[in-house]
């Protein structure tokens, strides 16, 4: 940053503390299908420390990527856990994606 925008500071956001998903939950009293799986993908990417981008995709058709969609088949549940693939990220050296398990 320093290189390209000189002795700018850099502004980053905050990550999600606990507090904020706690107000993330209470903001939304009545659960409607598109609250809730909104309030899901930020509990998923706050506790399995995904960026919001690898669990939904760009509202630029031209930035569409196959190879970056988490498919709704690769999605395993059980009574202690649920996993999914996540099949391409950025930091993915053999580009073979990961699968990512969360216990409840």
């Amino acid at each position: 940053m320093k290189k390209r925008w000189g002795n700018t500071p850099i502004k980053c956001k905050h990550p999600l503390c606990q507090d904020n998903l706690q107000q993330i939950v209470h903001v939304f009293p009545n659960l409607q299908y598109d609250d809730l799986l909104f309030i899901t993908m930020t509990f998923t990417a706050s506790f399995g420390m995904l960026q919001l981008g690898e669990l939904t995709s760009p509202d630029n058709v031209r930035k569409h990527s196959a190879k970056k969609i988490t498919c709704h088949y690769t999605l395993i549940l059980s009574d202690t856990q649920f996993s999914f693939h996540l099949p391409y990220h950025k930091g993915d050296c053999f580009f073979e994606g990961n699968t990512v398990i969360m216990k409840y």
